[in-house]
């Protein structure tokens, strides 16, 4: 993967980014979690941010975080 931290194909398979490994515990968390919502509702719609949002209330924050790091890394 050259452009994403994580992704969920069709059929469940769930691929994450090897430069995770230079990243924060939390935004570990955070992509890994959002990819594994994806196995239960497959778009970025109100079901799916409620669901990550139970999980991480601050969401929009780690979202913003994860861009920085994606200027450098990615």
């Amino acid at each position: 993967m050259r452009s994403k931290w994580g992704s969920c194909s069709t059929k469940g398979k769930v691929s994450l980014n090897t430069w995770l490994q230079a990243l924060p515990d939390e935004l570990v968390a955070f992509i890994v979690f959002h990819e594994l919502a994806h196995l239960k509702v497959r778009n970025h719609g109100l079901e799916f941010k409620a669901l990550v949002n139970r999980e991480f209330p601050d969401f929009r924050e780690l979202d913003k975080k994860l861009r920085l790091f994606s200027l450098k890394i990615l």
